[in-house]
């Protein structure tokens, strides 16, 4: 979660300053900076919500 909180604020900012930017060349990147916010949000939020339970060693050797 803190992750997600993390990535939020940092594309937020990097998609704000480049939407505020002067030049048109680094306006030209908001697109890519908001998508590439979003897709990592997306993957964090996958991975937070699948259901399958994590291996540990214990039991890996209960299995041995």
């Amino acid at each position: 979660m803190r992750a997600m909180l993390w990535v939020l604020f940092v594309g937020a900012a990097v998609s704000a300053a480049t939407a505020l930017s002067g030049a048109e060349a680094v306006q030209a990147y908001t697109p890519f900076a908001v998508l590439s916010t979003g897709v990592l949000l997306f993957a964090f939020w996958m991975v937070a919500s699948d259901p399958t339970p994590a291996r540990t060693r214990e039991s890996h050797k209960k299995a041995a």
